[in-house]
């Protein structure tokens, strides 16, 4: 196994560790397989709440139960001589004195090679936070900051050349490899055939405990990441009606939270968790508060969300949160700002924040108000790590966009109204290498069809490209019978 790497692309942060991008490898392969094992693991990985163990898991023999940490995840090469971590969004760390006596261990036992998933995480009595590992491995102060860092390993891929196969054996080949590990160690496990066990242990390391969670293994059901819901208080910036028999009642919503500055940051659209009164009421409240925006978002259905200004705070529940995909990179989210005379949304800038999984509607909160304190980004940011959060989003503002063209078509059959529109736009933000340099915009909206109102969304890199998708666009739609407004 070639581990090696040059050292002038990496920096020295303290003692014998250093820290650099993957790109220093000569193996350009080690972070691609840290990547695709984290994508293939996330996918077998199934979220649950500990109240549904009962309903969604099944009394079997074979379950291997192991304490779920909070930290950062490598995947460790050994070459039988010293063991890198590299991880999947692209960084390569040695010298660690975890790795250090990693390599011992496998030195003791005669091992030639291996590859290893882990959890790079801090080494205490207390619940560790992402946010404590992350300050450590970024800019250790000292050798005793080094020392609090601990390897706890959860999965051998590869032994002496060889692929070893997932299976709760791999936890106790881990505890024959490594015997009274400090600062490495199998991660803790229990083995068990029932659910009650199971909840036992998630009562033990996060009820009490105060773990972030639980993985649950099994060769028969899979993997399942058991761990509390989040509840978040989000502000709701746009909604989506029912299509056919359902209209007039709400599909979903499109929320966010409030930055430092005042900036909304999207986060999720919630379709789930309502009543058909809570739909019915909510669309009526949220039709009254309608407002224009430069910036488009469409639903699963691909309608776009009608904005709406930021006043309505709602509950929600979620059974995860992720804050990068499964290559290591960032999870970007539109920030949007507000301007209050105009009653507008502009675009500002897609920021690091997160994946939403599960989001649920839980309620509506007419307690609270949209402020930097009761909806804050800060909410997400306490539970996982976001580059970036804290920096102003106005000192990144992109210029705003400039509409070239706009015709609007409507005709009426009776009681049926029909609306189209033609919108096309230079959004000045192509630097960005974000946003095209043009844009095309069509809305068909027709009373009576099944689908009210469909659009299309057509980039273009240049203005000749852009008019002539344009009028390709104004052909199909002034039909006999449409007048211009």
């Amino acid at each position: 196994m070639n581990l090696k790497y040059d050292k002038n692309k990496l920096n020295k942060k303290q003692g014998k560790y250093f820290t650099g991008p993957a790109s220093a490898l000569e193996d350009l392969t080690l972070q691609a397989r840290a990547q695709d094992y984290k994508r293939r693991i996330s996918g077998l990985m199934y979220p649950l709440e500990p109240s549904y163990i009962d309903e969604k898991i099944p009394n079997l023999e074979g379950y291997a139960v192991t304490r779920k940490m909070d930290g950062e995840f490598s995947m460790l090469f050994f070459n039988g001589k010293e063991t890198i971590s590299v991880n999947p969004g692209g960084t390569m760390r040695a010298g660690l004195p975890a790795q250090a006596e990693l390599t011992k261990h496998l030195k003791d036992n005669k091992i030639k090679s291996g590859v290893f998933a882990a959890e790079l995480h801090l080494k205490t009595k207390k619940r560790e936070r992402i946010h404590d590992v992350l300050r450590i491995i970024r800019n250790p102060k000292s050798q005793q900051d080094l020392n609090k860092l601990q390897f706890s390993l959860f999965d051998i891929i590869e032994l002496d050349g060889e692929e070893i196969p997932e299976s709760v054996k791999t936890l106790n080949k881990l505890d024959d490899l490594i015997q009274e590990g400090k600062l490495v160690a199998p991660v803790e496990y229990e083995t068990t055939d029932n659910r009650k066990d199971i909840k036992a242990a998630v009562e033990n390391w996060v009820t009490k405990g105060g773990s972030e969670g639980v993985v649950l293994r099994n060769e028969q059901t899979g993997w399942f990441k058991i761990k509390p819901s989040h509840t978040i208080d989000v502000v709701v910036l746009g909604f989506s009606d029912s299509p056919g028999e359902r209209k007039g009642m709400l599909h979903d919503i499109f929320v966010g939270l409030v930055r430092k500055d005042g900036t909304y940051h999207t986060m999720a659209k919630i379709g789930g968790g309502f009543t058909d009164d809570d739909r019915t009421e909510l669309l009526k409240k949220l039709k009254k508060s309608v407002v224009d925006s430069d910036y488009i978002e469409v639903n699963s259905s691909h309608l776009a969300y009608e904005m709406v200004k930021p006043e309505l705070v709602v509950e929600m529940k979620c059974l995860d949160m992720i804050s990068e995909n499964s290559r290591g990179g960032q999870i970007n989210r539109m920030v949007l700002s507000w301007n209050e005379e105009e009653q507008k949304y502009s675009a500002v800038k897609r920021m690091p924040l997160v994946s939403i999984i599960s989001p649920q509607f839980k309620r509506l909160r007419e307690d609270k108000s949209v402020n930097e304190t009761e909806t804050s980004v800060k909410q997400v940011s306490a539970l996982v790590d976001i580059p970036d959060i804290g920096k102003k989003v106005a000192d990144l503002k992109l210029p705003q966009s400039e509409v070239i063209r706009r015709e609007v078509m409507t005709k009426t059959i009776g009681d049926k109204q029909m609306v189209r529109k033609l919108l096309l736009w230079k959004t000045n933000k192509e630097v960005t290498k974000e946003y095209p340099a043009y844009v095309v915009y069509y809305t068909d909206f027709s009373t009576g069809r099944k689908n009210p109102m469909t659009n299309d969304l057509i980039p273009a890199n240049t203005k000749s490209e852009a008019e002539v998708k344009y009028k390709e666009l104004f052909k199909k739609a002034y039909l006999q019978g449409w007048e211009l407004r």
